[in-house]
Formats: structure tokens, sequence, C-alpha cells
């Protein structure tokens, strides 16, 4: 108790990027980076810590975040800002070393409970696997249809109670819980093949577009059994990444412009509903954004990666810190490399909102 009362007066609230990769050769130098929501210009890179962590969601008073590779242990991070520590606590107990196969590598939390989606290198069916405190895991084996690759990070309606998934290529079909993942029924094919992000709110779904100057996301009005595209203003040509923020009430998208001058610019656009979006960020900064999350506070991350020629990794950021209306650049401690289609690799998280 002693220890927890620590961390409680110790811990400040503040923004994971999960995993970095910090070059191209996606290794791995780091497990995560800390942007503390005091000063969300100062981020500060974690010791290295050994697993790959694809993702990462808050719930339960910590950050938490599955490994993808070997003995898939789940780092339980209570104070983030202490990145010197590598005496994180993981959880092992649940899991079986050097499995190869439904490797637990997505998760959420919505409702009071932490939802992991799969990997698999060859197709097989997928194990979803829940729990309400982080530690202990129930596992449903096999109710996701055979797919190779992964399994995007559950994501929750309020207004039904059901969950939402579906594959990481785009290529299938949205499939949906409505008994907290013991059981899956595919709704709907997913409406474009460059899907990148998902979000619920406002009695909607949002997912984006990443096609090629579309100039559009889409929406379910019906718990997604069907879809309907959205315009949106024009000036962003690839629609990357979308979060809902319930402390400020809107919807967030970010991406990029195709300039002409064979590099991608930072684009932001913010929704109170869906469906009338206004241009945030409008400038020259040379970074094409794929994942974004706000605060409690005005706060908000922005990440991505660079393009010339080809994607490369990059040291700017962009940030917000008055409700996503105006961005600022800014520096990473090191080069980072967020490809476009990895979603839920930046959350964020105050201990004292609950345990």
């Amino acid at each position: 108790m002693t220890t927890l009362f620590s961390q409680l007066n110790n811990t400040q609230p503040g923004f994971i990027y999960a995993g970095p990769w910090i070059d191209d050769t996606y290794a791995l130098r780091a497990l995560w980076i800390w942007f503390p929501s005091s000063d969300v210009s100062s981020p500060v890179l974690s010791s290295f810590t050994q697993g790959s962590c694809p993702t990462v969601a808050f719930g339960k008073g910590r950050f938490v975040q599955p490994t993808y590779y070997g003995n898939q242990y789940r780092y339980h991070i209570w104070d983030a800002s202490n990145t010197a520590d590598t005496r994180t606590p993981w959880s092992t107990a649940d899991l079986a070393t050097a499995v190869n196969a439904n490797q637990p590598s997505f998760i959420n939390y919505a409702n009071g409970m932490f939802m992991s989606t799969p990997y698999n290198n060859n197709a097989r069916v997928g194990d979803v696997l829940t729990s309400t405190n982080g530690w202990n895991w129930t596992t449903y084996a096999g109710v996701l249809p055979s797919q190779q690759g992964g399994w995007r990070a559950p994501q929750y309606n309020t207004v039904t109670g059901t969950w939402l998934t579906r594959p990481n290529d785009a290529a299938g079909s949205f499939h949906r819980s409505a008994d907290a993942g013991a059981s899956w029924t595919s709704v709907s094919s997913i409406p474009t093949t460059n899907s990148a992000g998902c979000a619920f709110d406002n009695g909607r779904w949002i997912i984006t577009d990443g096609t090629y100057n579309v100039n559009r996301v889409w929406q379910s009005l019906d718990d997604a059994n069907s879809w309907q595209s959205v315009s949106i203003p024009t000036g962003m040509s690839f629609v990357n990444g979308i979060t809902w923020n319930e402390y400020d009430s809107q919807f967030v998208i970010v991406g990029g412009n195709w300039p002409g001058d064979g590099s991608i610019d930072a684009r932001v656009y913010t929704s109170p509903d869906g469906t009338t979006w206004t241009a945030r960020e409008s400038g020259s900064t040379k970074v094409a954004l794929n994942n974004v999350k706000g605060d409690n506070a005005g706060n908000y991350i922005a990440l991505g990666w660079t393009y010339s020629s080809s994607y490369n990794p990059t040291t700017v950021y962009m940030y917000s810190t008055d409700n996503a209306a105006t961005w600022t650049a800014g520096t990473l401690p090191a080069s980072c490399y967020l490809p476009y289609g990895w979603e839920g690799k930046l959350a964020w998280g105050d201990i004292r909102l609950g345990l």
C-alpha cells in the first residue's frame, strides 16, 4: 500500500508512444516515449526493455503494453514518467512461452475491461483475451475467423455496449461482439481498402479512408451494419488516423497533404459530430501523421513518419495545447518510424482517474 500511495503522489498524467521503432529496420530501442501533460513539448525516451510492444492501452490506473514476440508478457506501467526504471512489472502466468500463434498484440480498454486481439504469422482462427484487471485474462479461443496477420484492437460502442474489430489489412469485414468478446459476428464489409483508424461517439462510428485525395471518411449510424461516405474539406490527401476525445467532445483526424514536391505535409481536422469538419493544421511541417490522442487538459499529440521518395523515420511530431485548434512541430528524443495503419500506439492516462 505504501508503494501505491507513492505512485499516486509521484505519477503525473501524460502520453505514451508504445514501442517506438527508432529506425527504418523496425529496431526497438525503448519501451516507450513519454510526453508529460504538463509539458507536451518535452518528450523523454525510456530505457530499453526487451519485447516489442505494438500497442498500448490505459486502464485501472496503469498503462498496459502487450508484447509481440517470444514470451508475450504484458508490461504494467504505473509511472511512465520514470523512464529510467527497467524493473517494470509484467504478467506471464496466462501465456505459454515461445508461442508463435495468436500473439495477443493489440489492446484496448473500455467499460472497465481490457480486450486484446491477436496477430498470426499464418492463417488460423483467432483468440480474443479479456481482463478486468490487466493481470488475469480469460481466453475465448478461435472466436475470430481464420486470418493471416492481425486484428485491430477492439473499439467500444458506448450506446449499444458492443465491441468492434476488423482485420489489419482491411480486406475483410467488421466483426461485432455483443457478449464482451465471447463471440463475434461479421456485420459488414470494410468500405475502403485503406482504412487505418476507427473511433466511436456521438452515436456513430467513423473510420478513416487513406486512399489518395478522396477527401472523405466513412460513418455508420447503425452500429457498423452499413456505411456512408462523409466529405471533408480538400487539403488532406491522406486521412490516416482518428481519435474521439471525451473530454472536449470532438473527433480529430490526422494525415498528410501531397504538395507536389515529393514530400508530405502534416494535416489535422476536427469535428464535433463526425459530419462537419474544420481544418486545423495546414502548414508545411514535413510529417505524415498516423496516430493522434488527446487528454483532459486541452493537449494533443500526433505522430507519424516522413516522406521523401520513400517513407522514413523522423524526429518531428506535432502537438497542441488548445484543444487541437492550433498545432506546433516538436522534436522527438530519437528518430522514430510510425507507419500508416498502426493505430493504437499512442495512449493517454492519469493514475488518479481510478484503479
